[in-house]
């Protein structure tokens, strides 16, 4: 897959939350980076169509997506920053009820549905309610559902939040063995957990892309010298970089 966002701008009440967002993402993993505030989830909420764009464009694989969404929907594996779950499901049966809503082979689902427990630590709770799982294990829960059935994209809205250290490095193995056959796109604030490599970064900042380039070639470019340098050169104002425009004329550096 593809995917390709075209000048998309959005306002609430008067206020820009994304000015012209372009981007271009192919297989792989893709940081989405700002502080709170920053129009991340905005943008993820557009492309996954649960909120309209005041004007631009989104293609998936060259092609403009408008009307039905589901065609797109069913190759998308998504975690909200707040995920609902139902409580009184075990963990399998809720993972079963995902693999049911995406059409996926009895045979297939379950083993899917174990090799996701295991990897994500979560056997030894499958037939535990939801609503007895801790905030983390939830988190895991949820990254679980968005991998579930092999999706061409999956969008993780701050999926590191509540992990402790141990699983965090679960999760970021299982980045690592999933990103070559999918687009991975993760909205952070977390920029100390971005270690990925080969990962690439888009920074927001008040709803506009300022710079976009992977880890390595920002670096190599000097644009900075390690992920914590360049948050706070973007976004500490008082801290942060000279620039000599506002907001209104900055432009996106592509490394």
């Amino acid at each position: 897959m593809r995917l390709e966002t075209d000048h998309i701008t959005k306002t609430f009440k008067g206020t820009t939350a994304l000015k012209e967002v372009s981007i271009s993402l192919e297989p792989g993993i893709w940081y989405l980076v700002g502080p709170n505030g920053s129009g991340k989830s905005t943008l993820l909420g557009i492309i996954m169509g649960l909120l309209d764009a005041d004007s631009g464009r989104i293609f998936v694989d060259g092609k403009e997506l408008v009307g039905n969404l589901d065609p797109f929907l069913i190759r998308v594996g998504y975690l909200p920053q707040f995920p609902r779950f139902y409580g009184n499901y075990t963990v399998v049966e809720f993972l079963r009820y995902l693999a049911l809503l995406r059409k996926l082979e009895k045979d297939s689902a379950e083993e899917q549905i174990k090799s996701l427990l295991e990897r994500l630590n979560l056997v030894e709770k499958k037939q535990a309610k939801i609503r007895t799982l801790s905030g983390g294990m939830k988190r895991r829960l949820g990254i679980a559902g968005a991998f579930l059935g092999d999706p061409e994209l999956v969008i993780l809205d701050e999926p590191s939040a509540g992990l402790d250290p141990l699983e965090r490095v679960r999760f970021v193995r299982l980045l690592e063995e999933e990103k070559k056959e999918r687009i991975i796109l993760i909205a952070t604030h977390m920029i100390s957990e971005i270690e990925e490599q080969g990962a690439s970064c888009l920074f927001l900042k008040k709803g506009s892309l300022i710079l976009n380039g992977s880890i390595e070639a920002l670096v190599a470019e000097g644009a900075m010298e390690s992920m914590k340098e360049a948050y706070i050169r973007l976004y500490s104002e008082g801290i942060a970089m000279k620039e000599e425009q506002g907001d209104a004329g900055e432009e996106t550096k592509n490394i």
